[in-house]
């Protein structure tokens, strides 16, 4: 039997987001995506029967980034446990005004948006130097 030279897979940076959208009236949806931007589009269709079309929940109020999946994924279930008054203080540590983060979006042309998402060095780190940072809503997982 024949086997190919096993080659090393390419390095690739992949990317994964927990976010938290939110009403105006501030009722709150905790998600993981690998596309921020296409899960907020998906949030804004308000497909009848979600959770979040029933309450109008259509406002990035706060995101980190992930390169690891199971990193996101224990981070996402990590957030739901907390309590509603933990949730809005880790919101308004980052976002007090409680801006729609994703805004903008539309009025930015960028070759690789999520690229910019995980690349602005003004980031807050999420590792153990925990470097903070000036931009709203969104913690990163990779040493800066």
């Amino acid at each position: 039997m024949f086997f190919a030279a096993m080659s090393p897979m390419p390095w690739r940076e992949y990317d994964f987001f927990v976010y938290i959208i939110a009403s105006r009236t501030h009722q709150l949806y905790i998600g993981f995506t690998n596309s921020l931007q296409r899960r907020m589009g998906e949030h804004r269709e308000r497909r009848s029967g979600a959770y979040s079309a029933k309450y109008n929940i259509d406002r990035l109020v706060y995101y980190e980034h992930h390169q690891y999946v199971l990193n996101a994924i224990a981070r996402e279930k990590e957030l739901k446990t907390w309590n509603r008054a933990r949730k809005i203080a880790l919101i308004e540590s980052v976002n007090p005004t409680w801006r729609d983060l994703s805004e903008d979006w539309g009025k930015i042309a960028t070759a690789d948006s999520s690229a910019a998402l995980r690349n602005d060095n003004k980031v807050t780190v999420r590792n153990d130097n925990k470097k903070a940072g000036s931009q709203p809503g969104l913690r990163n997982e990779n040493k800066g």
